[in-house]
């Protein structure tokens, strides 16, 4: 079934569209809060809270990209679990990740659609290789390690690739006036 139909579904609050979301994106997303969390219950707690949280999105949004629109929520919720899991414990190893990419890119008081469009011009303005490493480590939430295996580097290579990627990055920003 195509995204448009399933869309449809939802509009129609019609409960199969969830079974059909959840096998046509649930890999995806296991995936995703894989990357973030290390327990599999918790992984999976982050797919059934994406499914509900796309059930009642749809409608009244209507998402140009099913498939982005899931794994963007699916990508919120991990990073909110692990957030509340080491909440107490203060065990930081995966939120050192997300402060890579806040160290540069943290945007005061800008909307998401600026965001989205700068994010967007530089990842247009990449080679396929940082275009892949960047999305892979910033949005997949992939280890450096990972990242490298599949892509056939060395970890090094992966890491100055992404210091790179986020100077600039950090440049844009700087340039816009976003930061200082």
């Amino acid at each position: 079934m195509d995204d448009l139909s399933l869309v449809e579904l939802f509009f129609e609050r019609d409960e199969c569209a969830l079974a059909i979301l959840e096998e046509k994106y649930g890999k995806a997303c296991r995936m995703i809060a894989d990357n973030v969390l290390s327990d599999t219950r918790d992984a999976e707690e982050c797919v059934n809270d994406t499914l509900l949280a796309v059930w009642n999105s749809i409608p009244p949004t209507r998402p140009r990209s099913l498939h982005g629109f899931v794994l963007r929520i699916a990508r919120a919720k991990a990073i909110d679990k692990l957030r509340y899991n080491t909440r107490e414990k203060r065990d930081c190893s995966q939120l050192i990740l997300l402060e890579e990419i806040d160290e540069c890119a943290a945007p005061t008081e800008v909307g998401d659609n600026e965001c989205k469009e700068l994010i967007n011009g530089l990842l247009s303005s990449l080679g396929v290789r940082s275009r892949v490493i960047f999305v892979s480590r910033y949005f997949r939430l992939e280890s450096v390690s990972s990242i490298a295996k599949r892509l056939g580097l060395s970890e090094n290579v992966v890491s100055v690739d992404l210091f790179r990627t986020r100077k600039k990055l950090k440049k844009i920003l700087i340039q816009k006036g976003i930061k200082r």
